[in-house]
């Protein structure tokens, strides 16, 4: 949960504000989050730091008529990704479903096997083509294309005895914020869902 949490701040210090034509503010889009490009340090007081990595894709914009081109990286990019630019407030949307990835990830990678084996017969007949490695990538990649991570990281977080009912509840409504397939549903408004992975440890 310490390592999510992280990963979400860091990427809040990133966006200042929300995505309007103030020209005093400041918006960035980082473009390209996965763990690939989280760097994590030992920290004597927090015992683990975040760090975003990898701004070849970053874009910093003073309004919302500026457009951005994202790359694409599976199974990590936005559902509705595509190879023309975007509006910059549209790729703000991304980055947070990009970051609703990283954490299901960071947070329950290690069940994700089982998940696997458990999987549809037409998905297994595919993956077994796969080297193991990326079998659980092509999964995710499904899940994500058919609008199904949210009810994976419901059943994920419900399988979780370490969580108490609040923290359960608390991160039942993260997921359902940037993990939702309709990107004019799903909130880039970070300052809003942080407090949410903030648990008392």
């Amino acid at each position: 949960m310490r390592l999510c949490t992280a990963a979400v701040n860091e990427s809040d210090s990133l966006t200042e504000g929300t995505c309007q034509t103030d020209t005093t503010t400041s918006d960035i889009v980082h473009g390209d989050i996965k763990p690939q490009n989280v760097l994590i340090f030992n920290d004597s007081s927090r015992k683990y730091v975040a760090k975003m990595a990898d701004f070849g894709y970053s874009t910093m914009a003073v309004n919302d008529s500026q457009t951005v081109l994202l790359p694409k990286s599976v199974p990590w990019h936005a559902p509705e990704h595509h190879h023309r630019n975007f509006k910059f407030c549209d790729a703000k949307k991304t980055d947070s479903y990009s970051l609703g990835m990283l954490c299901l990830w960071l947070l329950f990678q290690d069940r994700f096997q089982e998940s696997l084996v458990t999987a549809g017969g037409a998905f297994q007949a595919e993956a077994t083509s796969l080297p193991e490695s990326l079998r659980i990538y092509s999964w995710l990649e499904q899940a994500k294309q058919e609008g199904k991570l949210r009810s994976i990281s419901y059943d994920q977080i419900q399988m979780t005895a370490e969580l108490d009912d609040e923290q359960k509840e608390a991160l039942k409504t993260f997921f359902d914020s940037i993990l939702t397939h309709d990107p004019s549903d799903r909130s880039s408004d970070l300052k809003r869902i942080i407090p949410l992975l903030v648990q008392d440890e």
